[in-house]
């Protein structure tokens, strides 16, 4: 009898987990179906050197380059954090990052714009 129960406390519990991985997958699909990838944000404060190298396919020497960091640091660090540390402006290393982006990429004063002829 206890083991009956162990097994469907166990069936209960994977169940409860199953649907939350499924809550999340759905809502992160709505995210990106709603807002695009995030390619198509404008660079922001938040973001990270790291983040903009995934995201937006630049080098990371050229990354480094642009908001003059060694090897190695400034991956875990927000654009907002690196810019208070040099005493600059966190909208100057936006413009260079944005300056060296394609000319396709979103800026701070644009937002995405939804592509015609697909879905609404």
């Amino acid at each position: 009898m206890k083991r009956r129960t162990a097994l469907i406390a166990l069936l209960v519990l994977s169940l409860a987990l199953a649907g939350l991985f499924t809550a999340r997958a759905v809502m992160i699909a709505t995210m990106l179906r709603n807002e695009g990838p995030a390619s198509t944000l404008p660079i922001a404060p938040w973001m990270t050197p790291r983040y903009i190298v995934r995201a937006y396919h630049v080098p990371p020497s050229e990354m480094r380059a642009l908001l003059d960091l060694s090897p190695g640091e400034g991956g875990r660090l927000t654009l907002e954090e690196i810019a208070a540390r040099r005493g600059v402006p966190v909208e100057t290393l936006i413009a260079r990052i944005e300056q060296a982006l394609p000319a396709d990429a979103p800026s701070e004063g644009k937002a995405p714009q939804a592509e015609s002829g697909g879905r609404p």
